[in-house]
């Protein structure tokens, strides 16, 4: 009987032993089969989207198609290449990276209108001059500018004159989306101001340079906020730059920060627009350009009729000929007018070692030589002249084509009335090449002209 129970207890347990190992196994190969499927589901659902839309990063969201991937990536990507990601964001809205990165993709797209605006950003007994688009300040801003300065006024000492504080305030009901300091390395006492970046709607892009001291609320989310930093020469200075998203609310009147206040530092702050909804500018090499640049414009059109008139008035005090606001959209397709990159480079930034053949935004009747680092024996700054209608002196550069040498003479730098003992000549040696040549001769005289061992080459 003895036996019979010890047998009965040893078959029971290898009943169990049994049992268990069956068990183990099938959750085993359950969990396998459910791996595999999974996997294969989403193979599947990779190359389904990959098939169905050409562009997987586009849909998933894991990049910004062919320029980056993942959030770090494309951060540092997207700092130096803002442009480029703003365009593909644009038509990429669903993209989880894009939405990270320029949450502009969630805010209210415009009504039909101009007038967003209704506050003027600096109180008119502080403006002192609003400077038009256009703007040339060489070797920094070789190009003209696209944005407007609003200057506030000054106080002189026996010495210096300096830009006052005055306070700035948000025009309109806005979305800021980022924040960036620029620390002023060169500068005689070492400053940082601010660039702000906002959206009264999702079409309409605001940009405002040099707020030189932020608001308590505004302060406080950029020292909060995580972002990039780096280091930067333009116009022979260095800078710190630090870039950060911030997502916040403005009301229309509510204090931005302050400008000016800085002795060495800007004389106020600028102003960018740029209206998606408006035709694209002209460039001879739209290659080279993105983003906001295509959609530069007035940013005094965005006012309320009231404010928008008293605006006009004061840049009228610098500016009365058409378009009293300035344009950047200088480049003329095949002829000398525009832009020019020294020949082998491809960045657009920094302007230094870049050429304009443009007009002055204050009195467009006078031409300018717009001149960087790079033209051997010329010191980078702006000569004008008094453009001619025919002949090969001094003649417009909008008149100018391949297959003649130009020269001009008579030329003063800018805010200076006495003639330069120099001068300069030109030839298109193609539709997108030109070459230009500093020669130490006060006039032209008469043709013919030649080029010696110190020109240089430029390309659209």
């Amino acid at each position: 009987m003895i036996n019979n129970m010890i047998n009965n207890m040893i078959n029971n347990m290898i009943n169990i032993k049994s049992n268990l190992i069956y068990w183990v196994v099938a959750v085993l190969v359950l969990g396998i089969l459910f791996f595999i499927f999974n996997n294969s589901f989403d193979n599947k659902t990779s190359v389904e989207k990959d098939e169905n839309d050409g562009d997987l990063g586009a849909v998933s969201g894991k990049s910004l198609g062919n320029l980056c991937s993942g959030e770090n990536e494309c951060r540092e990507f997207c700092f130096t290449n803002k442009g480029r990601c703003e365009s593909f964001c644009r038509e990429n809205i669903e993209n989880q990276i894009c939405k990270i990165i320029y949450p502009v993709q969630s805010i209210p797209s415009c009504t039909d209108g101009k007038e967003f605006f209704t506050v003027s950003p600096i109180s008119f007994e502080d403006l002192d001059v609003i400077v038009p688009l256009g703007s040339l300040n060489p070797s920094a801003h070789v190009f003209p500018t696209d944005h407007m300065y609003f200057n506030v006024k000054h106080s002189e000492t026996s010495d210096r004159t300096y830009p006052l504080r005055a306070k700035v305030f948000s025009p309109g009901d806005v979305n800021v989306v980022q924040i960036s300091s620029a620390e002023h390395l060169s500068a005689e006492t070492i400053y940082t101001d601010y660039d702000l970046e906002f959206y009264p709607c999702k079409e309409v892009y605001i940009k405002f340079g040099h707020v030189t001291f932020l608001s308590e609320k505004l302060q406080s989310a950029f020292d909060e906020a995580d972002g990039e930093c780096t280091s930067y020469t333009s116009g022979g200075s260095e800078f710190r730059r630090c870039t950060k998203p911030i997502s916040m609310q403005l009301q229309a009147g509510e204090e931005i920060g302050s400008a000016g206040g800085f002795l060495g530092g800007a004389a106020g702050f600028d102003f960018w627009l740029a209206d998606y909804r408006i035709d694209s500018i002209i460039y001879a090499n739209p290659a080279r350009w993105s983003g906001h640049s295509f959609y530069i414009t007035c940013p005094i059109d965005y006012f309320t009729p009231g404010i928008k008139d008293n605006l006009f008035a004061i840049v009228k005090n610098r500016r009365t000929i058409e378009p009293v606001c300035g344009t950047i959209a200088q480049d003329i397709i095949g002829k000398a007018q525009g832009i020019w990159f020294l020949e082998g480079t491809q960045s657009i930034y920094p302007e230094d070692p870049h050429l304009a053949l443009a007009h002055d935004n204050f009195n467009p009747l006078k031409g300018v030589f717009s001149v960087g680092t790079s033209v051997t024996g010329l010191d980078s700054n702006t000569y004008l002249f008094d453009p001619q209608v025919s002949g090969y002196v001094n003649r417009d550069f909008a008149d100018v084509m391949p297959g003649n040498i130009y020269c001009y003479d008579s030329l003063k730098k800018k805010f200076d009335n006495q003639v330069s003992p120099l001068r300069i000549i030109l030839e298109m040696t193609s539709e997108t090449e030109i070459m230009i040549e500093k020669q130490d001769v006060g006039t032209c005289g008469s043709r013919p002209w030649s080029f010696g061992s110190f020109s240089t080459r430029f390309e659209r």
